[in-house]
Order: C-alpha cells, then structure tokens, then sequence
C-alpha cells in the first residue's frame, strides 16, 4: 500500500486545524453589537462518517479493492490489523509473514487471480449489454435516410462532402477536428481540449493549427470511412464496438461500446506532416465530462 498518496489529503485535514488556532491566537476587536456565530459540533454520525470515508479513501487509494479479491468476512480481518497498527500492536506481522513467504506468495496471487477473473467477468457482461445498446441505437439510425451503411457496418452521414480530388487513403496523414461520443450523448473525447503535450492545438480560429496523424494506425472505423470524404468536408460516423474498440475499455469507452464521431477533415497529406516531438499525456476533461480517453482515435 502505497501510504504516501494520502499525505495530501491527510496533510490538508491536519492544517486546517492549525490555520484555524493561528485566527483565533490574534483576538480582534468586536463590535458590542456584533454577534458571533457558535461553532457547528461535529455530531456522532458525522464522526462516524468521517472515519468511514477515511477507511474507504486507504482502501481506493491503496488499489486494494481492485487487486485483490477481498470479501466482506476477510475485510474484518484486515480492519483488524489496521486496528492493530494503530495500537502499535502486531509488529512481528512482518516476521511471521516473512517465515510464511511461499504460502504468502501463493495467497496474494490467488487473490489477484480471482479479482481479474471477476474484472474480466464484469467486462464481458457490461460489453454484452453495451453492444445490444450499440445495435438498436444503429438500427435506429438506419431508419435516418442520411446514413450510408458501410462495408462493415458502420454507419456514416456526410455533411460537407469537401474536395472530391482531394481524399485520403489509409497511408495518408491527416489532419481533422473531432468530437466523440457515447450513444448516450456523452462526450468521451474532442480535438477542442487535446493537446498531448506538444503546441499544435485544436482551435477554432480561422486557420487552424491541427494535429496530424497516419489514417491507417487509428480505428478500423475511421480508416474505412474517412477515404470517402474529401478535404474540407465533415461528416457524423456511428461505429460498431468491432470497428472500433471492441471488448476492451480505454479511457472514459466501456468495453462494447458504439462510437459516435463527428468529423471534420481539415487537412490530408501523402508525405507526414511535420511536428514537434510530443510525449503523450493524460486529457482533464471539462466538469461532468469523464477523462483518460485517448486524445485521438488510435487503434489498439
């Protein structure tokens, strides 16, 4: 357990205090007529609350809830040794563990097998139920005389067809502004709040800065849809979990999940377009909008 991640967030409650006495070692002058306000109690359900959100903060922070396969009686006994270690009682648990070091070895594994065999477990049926999702919203858009079915099922409305003598093929590189979303409308990723640490940015200035990209390394989707459209032209592309992510979830995509993208082709050239080096790094999304999805649609 990585104990250090909750210095921060343990400093910070500790300061407060302090911050606080400092105030009041300074007395200031109150008017007669001034009435100050009684300081709120801390009540025993809040107490308990506190303590609770504590454990749980250890608990989350720690990865223990995700790595290892811990159930409600076997919890008791970690908070038991957690109870111990405030007591400064227990302190030849190393010792005894390290007497023990095979069947220890043998235990923990067991535990990590079991927590990703029941991830993997958990994955599968959310991908099951998000590819059901993803098939009737589809069948929905197929009634949308606009939408040309591709090849592979993916569904593609142009909305600007661009320059007809100007497309990409999957060697091309690329250079697009983009949004993508959730069939239910929300918003994993867009071109507008990406970066990935180099100075090319999507703007919407009147002469745009792009970042560029081979067609051919991004998602089956887009390789297959985006030859069609010319440069300058935009279109909306509704992508089946198979031409895009499939099982797997990456960042703010849960396995199984149909894409929705609209898409605009700023830019195509055959030779790559030159950047700065770049590192990648992670996206904040905005407030009520989930982060880590990657900044563009690379395949995996």
């Amino acid at each position: 357990m990585n104990i250090k991640k909750l210095f921060p967030i343990l400093g910070t409650l500790a300061v407060i205090p302090f911050v606080n006495a400092a105030e009041e070692a300074a007395p200031a002058v109150v008017p007669a007529t001034e009435i100050v306000p009684a300081k709120k109690q801390i009540t025993p359900e809040q107490e308990q609350l506190f303590l609770q959100g504590l454990g749980w903060i250890i608990a989350k922070q720690s990865g223990v809830d995700q790595q290892l396969a811990i159930s409600p009686e076997e919890a008791a006994a970690v908070a038991k040794g957690f109870e111990l270690a405030l007591k400064n009682e227990g302190n030849d648990f190393p010792e005894k563990i390290n007497a023990l070091n095979e069947q220890y070895a043998e235990f923990i594994q067991a535990k990590q097998a079991a927590a990703e065999k029941k991830m993997q477990e958990e994955a599968a049926k959310k991908s099951a139920e998000n590819k059901a999702a993803g098939a009737a919203y589809i069948a929905k858009c197929k009634e949308d005389k606009a939408y040309t079915a591709l090849a592979s099922g993916v569904l593609m409305k142009t909305t600007a067809p661009g320059d007809a003598k100007v497309k990409p093929t999957p060697k091309s590189f690329i250079s697009v502004r983009y949004t993508g979303k959730l069939i239910d409308g929300t918003i994993f990723d867009s071109s507008e709040r990406s970066d990935m640490g180099a100075p090319v940015q999507f703007t919407e200035k009147s002469e745009p800065t792009a970042f560029p990209f081979p067609l051919d390394g991004l998602i089956k989707g887009w390789v297959e849809a985006l030859p069609m459209l010319g440069k300058g032209g935009s279109c909306t592309l509704v992508i089946p979990a198979e031409q895009a992510y499939g099982d797997g979830a990456t960042g703010a995509i849960p396995p199984g999940s149909t894409l929705i993208f609209d898409v605009q082709l700023v830019d195509v050239s055959d030779k790559a377009i030159e950047k700065p080096e770049t590192v990648e790094i992670e996206v904040e999304a905005p407030e009520g909008d989930p982060a880590g999805a990657p900044a563009i649609p690379v395949a995996e």
